[in-house]
């Protein structure tokens, strides 16, 4: 039979400095194995070379440009915790010109739009003697990721980020704990519900940071 006051146990917002960076290093691995994920699916179809047909053209270019993105999004200096990447791969050879790479080919794909990823010409054939104008077409290159000799690195980079990641998270669980039993079991008692609940449409251009104090407002008047 269950414990009543084990069933009843209710996840508390803590408000502690320590609770959201932990929570943002826990999004940052999620973020991580979810590019590895892309990124491995994507490697595999590439070496199958199974992608004649448009489905799997559209499959395997998608992948890529969603594991390029959530992987470097996961370094960007706007993040509460961002990784940098010195600091998460101190012994990779050439890491600075191959991240900036990287960084160039997410941009192309999620703002700098008119970047040499993306290229078509629209020109015109001409009889090679007379002259004579014959119609028009079109010419498209469009990146759909490197080689596969270098595969094998970017799939070992990403790796190496979700293991130096899985520390931190090691790390901020520890002193998150610490902090938290601290509080002693009254101020624990009063916390708040921890605030996630789900957005609709209209809403998905707060930022987490609004969600959570809109949240805890609702809690804080429901107390008033």
């Amino acid at each position: 039979m269950a414990d009543p006051v084990t069933a009843n146990l209710v996840m508390r917002d803590t408000k502690l400095p320590i609770a959201r960076e932990l929570a943002e290093m826990l999004l940052i691995e999620l973020d991580l194995k979810n590019s590895l994920a892309s990124l491995t699916l994507w490697s595999e179809i590439y070496k199958s070379r199974d992608f004649a047909d448009d489905n799997r053209k559209t499959i395997i270019g998608s992948l890529f440009r969603d594991g390029i993105t959530q992987f470097v999004n996961c370094f960007d200096s706007k993040n509460i915790v961002p990784l940098v990447v010195e600091t998460v791969f101190p012994t990779v050879e050439g890491i600075t010109p191959y991240f900036r790479w990287l960084r160039a080919l997410r941009n192309s794909y999620t703002a700098h739009r008119h970047g040499a990823a993306r290229q078509c010409i629209a020109g015109v054939m001409v009889h090679p003697v007379s002259g004579e104008y014959v119609g028009w077409g079109r010419l498209f290159a469009v990146y759909t990721g490197p080689s596969q000799e270098g595969h094998a690195s970017l799939l070992s980079l990403i790796r190496m980020a979700i293991n130096y990641v899985q520390g931190r998270i090691e790390v901020f669980a520890n002193e998150f704990e610490t902090e938290a039993k601290a509080l002693g079991q009254e101020a624990l008692l009063r916390l708040p519900p921890a605030p996630i609940q789900a957005q609709a449409p209209t809403d998905m251009s707060k930022s987490r940071g609004d969600v959570r104090a809109g949240i805890l407002r609702e809690h804080d008047d429901k107390l008033a």
